[in-house]
């Protein structure tokens, strides 16, 4: 597999991402949203549901800070190398 940006699954981009944030999570779906994807267990829930983009070799993704329990608090941003979160 080559390391260039296009070959980034954003499926397993997203169950990653789920992974490291919901441990204990299963991923029922990763789906486009615009320039976007989003990735969710089985409830969809705006709790579950993190969104994330793909931009060349890293990926941001964004979560709810600690003790922000506003509905749409996914305002904290993380940004990693997409070989790091894969592990290759």
């Amino acid at each position: 597999a080559s390391s260039s940006s296009a070959s980034a699954d954003p499926n397993e981009i997203g169950r990653a991402i789920y992974r490291r944030v919901f441990p204990s999570e299963e991923v029922d779906s990763v789906e486009q949203d615009g320039d976007s994807y989003v990735v969710s267990n089985e409830y969809h829930s705006a709790e579950s549901t993190i969104k994330f983009q793909i931009n060349g070799d890293t990926v941001t993704y964004w979560t709810q800070a600690a003790g922000d329990t506003t509905a749409d608090g996914h305002n904290e941003e993380h940004t990693v190398s997409i070989s790091d979160l894969l592990g290759k």
